[in-house]
């Protein structure tokens, strides 16, 4: 698949590495998003007092990765199932004191 990018006033035509999503104009690879969605986190994370409820930051973090790359299969527990090895129930009741 190939990308038309524009830098600058120009335009360039590449061949698209990783998924590539279109934001307001631009071009975006996923791993731009994936930076700018976890540079967004630490910032929010770090305004509030440090390292509160990172779990819970990273868990929508990790659930915007598998939506972007899986948009058709959006649930729970295909979100935990793709980033933990470990049972959806479980990841559930991290939040169930």
């Amino acid at each position: 698949m190939q990308v038309i990018t524009e830098t600058g006033n120009e335009w360039k035509v590449t061949d698209a590495v990783a998924p590539v999503v279109d934001i307001a104009g631009r071009c975006w690879k996923l791993d731009e998003v994936m930076e700018a969605v976890n540079n967004a986190k630490d910032l929010i994370s770090g305004e509030l007092g440090g390292d509160l409820e990172s779990d819970f930051g990273n868990l929508i973090v990790n659930a915007t990765a598998v939506i972007l790359e899986n948009p058709e299969r959006v649930d729970f527990d295909f979100v935990v199932s793709k980033c933990y090895s470990t049972d959806p129930n479980e990841v559930r009741d991290w939040w169930s004191w």
